[in-house]
């Protein structure tokens, strides 16, 4: 399994984008993939980009100043994470791609914020104990709090999901690339709720948009092929 900002099983059968379920990584699409029957409404107004320093960036050298450091500590958020996805779409192993799109789900949650940082422990925590209310009530308090952040809103696209929501979710992921348009994990989320709604085209075109990011994504990979064969069995 993929270790990204979090791991989100769909229950899916086993015509859908695995045999069993789908790892999904909520990822973001623009919303034109969403389809009109699920009345999501125009698209979502991009956010305006937040470059914000991370805490990390604002101590000194550990090692006395060493100028490598330095550069390195004082980087942006958006510096680190264009270098990192830059290095993920090169990148031709697996293994070593699963590490890049680690520290990847690791800058998006890094929040700066120790309120924020446990309202974040304790929303998976309620999820993964199925306490799905108190789940959505701590996701609220960190959008409120955080909503420059595009992972916040991706943790609720995925209590949406689970809740049966996916006109909903489908917002949230709007949201979610509005902020972050490169979050591979929403696009897998999306693909599998397309593939769940019967939209096989555009659940292929959000499992393609995965792959222009995270190449070597085996889940993307493999639903690619999957899914171009189920629709040319069909036309032929």
């Amino acid at each position: 399994m993929i270790l990204l900002m979090r791991f989100f099983c769909f229950s899916i059968g086993e015509s859908k984008m695995s045999r069993n379920s789908l790892a999904g990584l909520w990822l973001a699409l623009p919303l034109s993939l969403a389809v009109p029957s699920l009345a999501i409404g125009q698209d979502v107004a991009p956010v305006p980009e937040i470059e914000a320093i991370a805490p990390d960036a604002l101590l000194p050298p550990q090692d006395g100043g060493a100028a490598a450091s330095a550069a390195e500590l004082t980087k942006t958020r958006k510096e680190r994470l264009d270098e990192l996805f830059q290095q993920l779409k090169r990148q031709p192993s697996e293994a070593a791609a699963e590490r890049l799109a680690t520290r990847i789900s690791e800058e998006w949650n890094r929040s700066g914020s120790a309120t924020a940082d446990v309202l974040m422990q304790w929303s998976d925590q309620a999820a993964d104990d199925e306490k799905l209310p108190v789940a959505f009530d701590l996701a609220e308090q960190l959008i409120a709090l955080w909503p420059e952040n595009s992972e916040v809103w991706n943790r609720r696209a995925m209590l949406h999901y689970r809740n049966g929501d996916y006109n909903a979710a489908i917002t949230d992921i709007g949201k979610t690339l509005a902020l972050e348009p490169r979050h591979f994990g929403a696009l897998m989320g999306l693909g599998g709720i397309l593939e769940e709604l019967n939209r096989p085209q555009d659940a292929l075109a959000a499992y393609q948009k995965a792959l222009d990011i995270y190449p070597v994504l085996k889940e993307a990979q493999d639903a690619v092929s999957r899914l171009a064969d189920e629709m040319a069995g069909q036309r032929a």
